[in-house]
């Protein structure tokens, strides 16, 4: 592991505060908690200490993991557990972090807050999330992709 000391320039710096913000405060962290401490109600306290450790803690501990290690690709974090190991690491993470959690729970978080108020009570709530993914996910392409 080399110890070589990086200085990041301020677009550099901002692409990785903008991760790590993402990391911590990502789709809904900063939305359900108030949900979930009034849901709690007396136990709030127990609630709020389950939410630091999995919200909070355990991406701490992957960040400090991540460095630590000295790799630069997802595969090699899980070398010492063998080749095939380590792809099947690598796979179940990609998508865990994509596919399957991660992207749709930023659609489904932005329809709850933003438009499902205005549809309480209607059988069709399914159709208008599908509607409201799928432009949201063009929209998402469009300001994103960078050729």
């Amino acid at each position: 592991m080399d110890n070589k000391v990086t200085t990041l320039n301020f677009r550099q710096s901002l692409v990785f505060g903008s991760l790590l913000f993402g990391l911590f405060f990502g789709a809904g962290n900063i939305i359900f908690p108030v949900n979930m401490g009034e849901q709690s109600g007396a136990n709030w306290f127990i609630a709020a200490i389950a939410f630091v450790i999995t919200a909070v803690g355990l991406p701490v501990i992957a960040v400090i993991a991540s460095a630590l290690s000295g790799e630069n690709k997802l595969q090699y974090f899980a070398k010492p557990m063998g080749k095939k190991i380590s792809f099947i690491y690598a796979l179940l993470v990609m998508l865990m972090i994509g596919p399957l959690f991660a992207i749709p729970r930023t659609a489904t978080a932005s329809f709850e807050v933003g438009l499902n108020p205005f549809f309480l009570n209607n059988h069709n709530i399914n159709l208008y999330l599908f509607i409201f993914s799928f432009v949201f996910f063009i929209l998402v392409f469009i300001f994103s992709y960078k050729p």
